[in-house]
């Protein structure tokens, strides 16, 4: 337990640095019933990791809403040409290649379009 409270110890000196933290992973995960055991030594290493877990938490939070907005608008542009497509379809009778061709699509985009919103 001494042994694992000078390794957080000597880690707060250097958790910047990458080798550091790769082996302060290797020595908990290899070790973790040890740092487990010491109640005191968990609140250390929470306190000691939490501005690292905020950022990585929030790295993430924003990289999954942008997929998010990416996401929807695909969906959003999908659903637009579908809908576009077969309104020349039904209003006018034409064919769904044609119907493409009149808006400068392809009857494959309208195809993996509705291929997306079927997802």
């Amino acid at each position: 337990m001494e042994t694992a409270k000078k390794i957080v110890s000597e880690y707060e000196k250097h958790q910047n640095e990458g080798l550091y933290q790769s082996v302060m992973e290797l020595i908990v995960s290899a070790n973790s019933e040890t740092f487990r055991e010491a109640k005191s030594m968990c609140q250390a290493l929470k306190e000691l990791f939490r501005e690292d877990f905020e950022k990585e938490f929030e790295e993430i939070r924003i990289k999954g809403h942008a997929e998010g907005r990416a996401e929807g608008r695909a969906e959003g542009h999908a659903g637009n040409l579908i809908e576009n497509i077969n309104n020349l379809i039904n209003n006018l009778g034409i064919s769904l290649e044609a119907a493409c061709q009149a808006i400068g699509s392809s009857v494959e985009r309208y195809e993996e379009a509705k291929k997306l919103l079927e997802k």
